[in-house]
């Protein structure tokens, strides 16, 4: 299903992860999550999965605060 994606997109998205659960915003993580299903079937997944990655960082640096 990932097999396309780049390793830096993975360790993106990982890592976005990793930030919102740090600062415990259980509705972005859903959010995310929810993103990820959306942008895995698409044929222009690993750029979507990037800026979703993007966006998760954002919103994780955003709420701090």
């Amino acid at each position: 299903m990932l097999d396309h994606i780049s390793d830096q997109t993975a360790r993106a998205c990982l890592e976005a992860l990793v930030q919102l659960r740090r600062e415990n915003d259980n509705a972005a993580i859903l959010s995310f999550v929810a993103g990820l299903e959306d942008a895995v079937d698409g044929p222009m997944a690993d750029m979507m999965l990037g800026m979703l990655a993007q966006l998760g960082k954002a919103a994780g640096s955003g709420s701090q605060g």
